[in-house]
């Protein structure tokens, strides 16, 4: 369970996080084919690395959202990726109430 405690565990780290999964994320955003214009929903976004990766791929006009459940993970993502135009939410994206316009079985895409 991401409690506070491990969150903030988690953040002490995030730096060295983010650089040891960057050559995963590359090759997430490479296989994933994002275009401009598409939505994108980054589930367990943490700190946002990839959230952030998904917006400049689906820019101009892509809206992109991250979910994580731990909302010191969100706080963190807000901060270090600035003021993209992204949507943040707090929550389990298991269980979360989307909007009808999101339907992620059609939305995915393998490489």
């Amino acid at each position: 369970m991401w409690t506070n405690q491990a969150a903030a565990k988690w953040l002490s780290r995030v730096d060295g996080i983010e650089r040891s999964g960057a050559p995963i994320r590359e090759l997430l955003m490479e296989r994933a084919h994002l275009q401009p214009g598409e939505r994108v929903l980054d589930v367990g976004c943490g700190s946002g690395p990839s959230t952030a990766a998904a917006a400049t791929a689906v820019h101009p006009g892509g809206i992109v959202t991250g979910i994580d459940i731990a909302a010191p993970m969100i706080s963190a993502a807000r901060q270090r990726i600035g003021d993209r135009e992204i949507e943040w939410i707090v929550g389990d994206a298991e269980t979360y109430p989307y909007p009808k316009d999101i339907t992620t079985r059609s939305s995915l895409r393998w490489g």
